[in-house]
């Protein structure tokens, strides 16, 4: 009822706008192009459908992106107040096996270690705007610094950060003096499991105050351990790392790939250990490797369609959302627009279906407004 109310109001608003226009008065609405998220810094506004004005001052968290305004599209509205917002993007890590029976026939073009390295490569240039990516792989392709071969590489970390994936790839290439036809892959089966989370723990920055998510994705085709380890030994050592993560929110996925993979207890275990509530992905063929990796990336992906309110709107029905310049529609269905996921406790806005995947390929800094106190542009409050 107080939509309708609002858009009755609205409607007579837009009647008596439209009356001043035609004497010879303007609309002008003023938006603010958001810059990179979390830190603070120096940014500008655009002023769209009138005049504009020089940037200046930075307002959604880190820099803003100053400019001057031009003409553009024309909004009747009364005051335009703008919502602090954070949304906080999952931070995702690669743990990757490079054994050498990852250089094992898979499918019909391919060894295990260049299908994962192609669908890797595939997950995150697709999702490199809305998921920060980071690699850790074992064991060392150089050898350890101890004279054995049972530690993680050292030579390359990828910490998650944008726009990545041109950096994973590289680290996937970096072959050192193995050859590279079999996918770069070491010349020795230690799988140093255990010490390799470890390694990708520590690659995670310090918390935010609003925290990414953040997540594990280990790749292996075998249990954890190495040539002169005791397997239960091994096995207790990787799972004590992900005890020690039950306070630092990250969720681990493991991807078992072939048979002796599928086949270890140990492995589940450090799956249902690994707070993302699932089980061991079994992989057998390229196409299940896809889909498992895209599974969880997605996942992880939807982070970016939530919008985390730093203040409340005084009323939650006077809200309205733009993406890149296009106002979005209020869908309390969550099937399409923007939502209130929690509501009547409006600190948090979701942005769904196909306004989400714009959000995911969008590039940074964001171009995302949240205003309140102002009417919706559209001559509809709601969504089709």
């Amino acid at each position: 009822m107080r939509r309708l109310d609002a858009e009755r109001y609205r409607l007579a608003l837009l009647v008596f706008v439209l009356a001043l226009a035609s004497g010879g008065a303007s609309c002008t609405k003023t938006w603010v192009l958001g810059g990179d998220l979390g830190a603070g810094g120096a940014g500008g506004e655009i002023a769209i459908g009138g005049g504009g004005s020089s940037g200046s001052s930075g307002f959604f968290g880190q820099g803003g992106k100053g400019g001057s305004g031009s003409g553009g599209h024309g909004c009747a509205c009364t005051t335009t107040g703008r919502l602090r917002y954070d949304i906080p993007t999952s931070d995702m890590i690669f743990v990757v096996g490079r054994n050498q029976s990852m250089s094992t026939k898979f499918g019909d073009n391919g060894t295990r270690m260049t299908a994962v390295q192609s669908v890797v490569h595939a997950a995150t240039t697709a999702n490199q705007d809305a998921v920060n990516f980071g690699f850790q792989d074992f064991p060392s392709l150089n050898g350890c610094s101890n004279g054995t071969t049972c530690c993680p590489s050292t030579d390359i970390p990828v910490y998650p950060s944008p726009l990545n994936a041109g950096a994973i790839d590289g680290a996937f290439r970096m072959c050192g003096p193995g050859p590279s036809v079999n996918g770069c892959v070491a010349q020795n089966d230690s799988r140093s499991v255990a010490q390799a989370l470890s390694s990708a723990g520590d690659l995670f920055g310090a918390p935010r105050d609003i925290p990414n998510d953040r997540y594990v994705v280990l790749i292996t085709d075998g249990p954890p351990g190495c040539v002169t380890d005791d397997p239960q030994q091994a096995c207790s050592s990787a799972l004590k790392v992900l005890s020690s993560w039950a306070h630092s929110s990250i969720k681990t996925y493991v991807i078992g790939i072939g048979d002796a993979a599928q086949d270890q207890q140990c492995l589940q275990s450090i799956a249902l250990m690994g707070q993302a509530s699932t089980n061991l992905f079994d992989v057998a063929d390229p196409s299940s490797l896809t889909k498992a990796i895209n599974q969880i990336v997605d996942s992880a992906a939807a982070a970016a369609c939530t919008v985390e309110l730093l203040t409340s709107p005084s009323d939650p029905m006077l809200v309205s959302v733009f993406l890149q310049g296009r106002e979005l529609c209020y869908d309390p269905t969550g099937r399409s627009g923007w939502s209130y996921p929690s509501y009547p406790s409006p600190m948090r806005i979701e942005i769904n279906g196909a306004d989400c995947a714009a959000v995911q390929a969008a590039p940074q800094p964001l171009d995302l407004v949240v205003s309140t106190g102002c009417l919706s542009c559209n001559t509809s409050l709601s969504c089709p």
